[in-house]
């Protein structure tokens, strides 16, 4: 136990003399005398003294502008709070797009296809005989949009332009490759009074081209419901059409229909 002992005390004291080769520091004094901890105790000094050059010029911006150098007790923020907000410039160079900048594109945007559908079933409404102007509403995927059309007669033939423009969702629907009429192979539209009409149009997902639940799409429903192992369109690949006539006189008013 002894030898372990005296063996260890050996093993400590090469050790010290290995970490201080010029002698032990003198901890009484608190200023280290080795030239190792010298250069230890003069990076501290250059972490905490100010530097009296000042600091390293910079962007003054942070990543934009002019360089900039501040000298403590010499320089001051002269636009302090007033970089940005109501204070600031009117409109800050970095907000600028660039000229290839891509705008930004939201989730409930209908597709090229989904447009293109819609499109075709209001210049059909325009060239009505009795049309005198056609208005979108525009209410996303996911949403309803309205297209209304506005009559110069008081009692408008409904019923043979509707049938035009129920043929053009149709037909365009089935020329494009992705965008469907729900319940085209059944009952596509829903007839809400004399003076319009509603189809709900469906874009299937590039994730759901193997997998699609033809049932739905074809039929507008189901029957296998929540035990289907096929995917179904969700709310955000769908919009809702309503299409309707504005007959001369007292304004409709258009939105008790998109309810």
């Amino acid at each position: 136990m002894a030898r372990t002992f005296v063996s260890a005390a050996v093993l400590l004291l090469a050790i010290t003399a290995q970490a201080f080769p010029g002698g032990w520091p003198n901890f009484m004094e608190g200023k280290p005398e080795n030239v190792k901890h010298q250069r230890h105790e003069g990076l501290l000094q250059q972490l905490v003294v100010e530097d009296p050059a000042g600091t390293p010029a910079a962007p003054e911006q942070g990543f934009e502008g002019k360089d900039v150098q501040h000298k403590d007790m010499e320089t001051a923020i002269g636009d302090w709070r007033r970089e940005y907000g109501p204070k600031g410039p009117y409109h800050h160079p970095a907000a600028k797009l660039k000229s290839n900048a891509r705008p930004f594109k939201s989730a409930r945007t209908p597709a090229k296809e989904v447009m293109e559908v819609i499109a075709s079933a209001v210049e059909v409404l325009s060239n009505a005989s009795d049309i005198s102007g056609v208005r979108v509403h525009d209410g996303g995927m996911g949403g309803t949009t309205m297209i209304v059309g506005k009559s110069s007669s008081s009692n408008p033939d409904a019923l043979l332009t509707f049938s035009v423009v129920k043929d053009t969702l149709l037909r365009s629907a089935e020329k494009s490759e992705n965008t469907y009429i729900l319940g085209y192979g059944a009952q596509p539209f829903n007839n809400l009074d004399p003076l319009s009409f509603s189809a709900n149009i469906a874009h299937m997902p590039k994730a759901h081209y193997d997998t699609a639940c033809w049932d739905t799409y074809e039929n507008g429903s189901c029957p296998r419901c929540a035990t289907c192992r096929w995917d179904h369109p969700s709310d955000i690949d769908q919009i809702r059409v309503i299409v309707m006539i504005q007959k001369a006189g007292p304004s409709l008013v258009v939105d008790q229909r998109m309810q």
